[in-house]
């Protein structure tokens, strides 16, 4: 066995055995299980035996990026174009990884592929359906973990290649010395909260909150980055008056 036998779906269940404090022959029976639906008495295995699945112990492999892959019983491709990002996309991703890297994997790349339908010897788009999200993300559970590691990660950099763009928004620093030890997803929830800034962002736009989700992702950072400083010089203002009095 090795890690091209071992889907998204079943990573996922076993993943927490493998994190436990447990001893290495009960995560191994337990493991086993999961995998063959069998079990066994690994306390009896040779050598050999337990070498098949010390592998699952080593998250080491070549991390394959395919431009068009195969999940359940459809065709994807992935979105690495930033520019056409929109908003709501970036929030979900944004949003997973907040609340468990591992755990939301396959969310996380529900919302960067693209459904894709063959048409001849090349594929086109289809529209990506959001409310359709959990249909894809049941999809990308049966990806080989390899391919889904591949481009949970790739999707990921990308949203940090983003978030690099906007320091205003985004400087843990900045935010570490005005919130102590709390994180930077933490400070950016507590103050700003994803439907909070979207409403922010439809006013200052004039559009409804729907069409302000729609918008493309560096448009819609570019106007909070805007909203921000906007806030924070007209409260400078407000305090150089009372200080003026």
């Amino acid at each position: 066995m090795t890690w091209n036998d071992i889907t998204l779906g079943k990573y996922l269940e076993i993943h927490p055995i493998i994190e436990n404090d447990w001893g290495d022959f009960d995560k191994f029976r337990e493991i086993v299980y999961i995998l063959t639906g069998k079990y066994e008495d690994v306390y009896k295995w040779t050598e050999e035996q337990v070498k098949q699945y010390t592998f699952l112990f080593n998250i080491e492999f070549d991390k394959k990026v395919p431009n068009i892959f195969k999940a359940g019983k459809k065709y994807y491709r992935i979105n690495s174009d930033a520019e056409r990002m929109v908003a709501a996309r970036y929030i979900e991703v944004k949003t997973f990884y907040s609340n468990g890297y591992v755990q939301n994997m396959h969310r996380i790349i529900a919302s960067f592929a693209i459904p894709v339908q063959r048409w001849g010897f090349k594929y086109r788009d289809l529209k990506y359906d959001a409310s359709k999200h959990d249909q894809y993300s049941d999809d990308m559970l049966s990806l080989p973990f390899p391919v889904a590691y591949g481009l949970a990660m790739h999707f990921l950099n990308i949203v940090n290649i983003i978030d690099k763009k906007y320091p205003l928004l985004f400087d843990e620093r900045a935010d570490d010395e005005q919130d102590g030890q709390m994180g930077i997803e933490q400070v950016f929830s507590k103050y700003y909260g994803w439907i909070f800034s979207t409403t922010q962002v439809a006013e200052h736009e004039r559009i409804t909150l729907d069409a302000a989700f729609e918008l493309p992702v560096l448009q819609y950072l570019n106007d909070l980055a805007y909203l921000k400083m906007k806030g924070k010089v007209e409260k400078k203002q407000i305090e150089d008056i009372h200080k003026s009095k």
